[in-house]
C-alpha cells in the first residue's frame, strides 16, 4: 500500500492528475498487474511504474495520462484538460495518426465500451463463442458493483444472445452477439457525452 501511494503521488506530480478512486480500487485487487490480471478487449494495462515513466515522442502533445494500449499499439489515456463536472474522459491516441478520438466519458465508461466492442459482430472468431460468453460473464461479475444497473443488465443479456456470424472472406468468418446497429444504439444510450467520437490533434 505504501508503494502504491508513492506511485500515485509520482503520477500526480508528473501529470498534475489524480488517478480516479475506481481505478485505484481495481488496481488494489490486482486486476491491472500479474496478481489477478483482468483481461479486457483491446486493453493491455500499463503498470503504475510504467505510467509514471512513460516516454512520449517529441511530436506528441503534453497532457495525456496513459493507462493502457490496444493491439495496434495505440494508447488509451485520460485527458485531464478535457475534464468536465469532475469526469475525466478517456481518449484513444493512435501511434501512427496525428488525430486522437474521444472514446468514453470516464474510466468506467471506457470499461463498458470495451465490453460492447467485444460483443459486436467482428469482436471475436467463430470458434471462440464459448470463451466469449465466459468473458462476458466474468466482466459482468467483476464490474457489477461499479457499473450502473442498466450496464450490468445489458452485459448479462448480451451473454445469452444467439451467436451472429459474418463472412468477410471466402471461408473466413467473424462473430459477435450484437449487430453494429445495436452496438451504436447502446453507445448512444449509455455513453453519450458532448465530445463522444470527436477528433482532436494530439501530435505536433
Amino acid at each position: 500500500m505504501v508503494m502504491e501511494t508513492t506511485y500515485y503521488n509520482a503520477i500526480a506530480a508528473r501529470y498534475n492528475f489524480v488517478i480516479p478512486d475506481v481505478y485505484r480500487e481495481m488496481e488494489s485487487r490486482g486486476w491491472f498487474n500479474k496478481a489477478h490480471y483482468l483481461w479486457l478487449h483491446e486493453a493491455e494495462w500499463l503498470p503504475l511504474d510504467k505510467i509514471i515513466h512513460y516516454e512520449f515522442a517529441d511530436y506528441h502533445k503534453l497532457g495525456f495520462v496513459p493507462f493502457a494500449f490496444n493491439g495496434a499499439g495505440d494508447l488509451w489515456c485520460w485527458w485531464p484538460e478535457a475534464t468536465r463536472d469532475s469526469a475525466t474522459p478517456v481518449v484513444c491516441c493512435p501511434h501512427d495518426e496525428e488525430y486522437g478520438e474521444f472514446h468514453a466519458p470516464n474510466f468506467l465508461g471506457f470499461l463498458y465500451h470495451q465490453v460492447l466492442m467485444y460483443s459486436v459482430v467482428g469482436g471475436f472468431d467463430v470458434d471462440e463463442e464459448e470463451e466469449a460468453r465466459e468473458w462476458l460473464r466474468i466482466w459482468h461479475k467483476s464490474f457489477v458493483e461499479f457499473f450502473p444497473h442498466s450496464w450490468s443488465e445489458t452485459i448479462a443479456s448480451i451473454a445469452n444472445k444467439p451467436l451472429i456470424t459474418h463472412e468477410f472472406g471466402r471461408g473466413l468468418y467473424s462473430a459477435g452477439f450484437i449487430q453494429e446497429s445495436e452496438y451504436n444504439e447502446l453507445v448512444k444510450r449509455h455513453l453519450a457525452f458532448p465530445k463522444l467520437n470527436e477528433k482532436f490533434r494530439w501530435m505536433i
